[in-house]
């Protein structure tokens, strides 16, 4: 079971004028499209039920966060 933290679902909900974005880079989009591919290739979730998914987010979520460029010193140690 995949479980998001409340406070996390709230922010990116109800920004607030004190709170500012959240961030989140390329790789979360990536990861949320191979998560429902996977879902469609399972019978987890129909085709049409993931784009439904898809669209929630590009117009709900993805608004409340901060696109950030992944740079190389992210993956250094």
């Amino acid at each position: 079971m995949l479980s998001v933290d409340t406070g996390v679902l709230l922010a990116a909900l109800t920004p607030e004028a004190h709170s500012g974005a959240g961030a989140i880079s390329p790789w979360s989009a990536t990861e949320l499209h191979s998560a429902l591919g996977l879902k469609v290739r399972t019978k987890a979730l129909s085709p049409s039920q993931a784009e439904a998914v898809l669209q929630v987010f590009e117009r709900s979520l993805s608004p409340g966060f901060l696109m950030q460029e992944v740079e190389l010193q992210d993956f250094l140690p």
